[in-house]
């Protein structure tokens, strides 16, 4: 079977962003952005955070999926 670098695989990939969106989460939530209300700021963060993990979850699926080589 062909093997593939860890890097080429969508999976490890939407799985790093998934991860990655969790703990920068907190980081973006203390920046203080002064154009937009405590409130606004909170909803913008949920967001972010929501969005990453959508994105990184659907990468995850479709290239387990779509695989057909090992990573090696």
């Amino acid at each position: 079977m062909e093997t593939k670098k860890w890097w080429q695989s969508m999976t490890i990939w939407g799985t790093m962003i998934m991860g990655f969106g969790g703990l920068l989460l907190p980081v973006i939530g203390r920046v203080d952005y002064a154009a937009f209300l405590a409130e606004e700021q909170a909803g913008i963060t949920e967001w972010l955070g929501a969005l990453g993990t959508i994105i990184g979850g659907v990468l995850a699926f479709v290239g387990r999926l779509r695989a057909v080589k090992k990573i090696g």
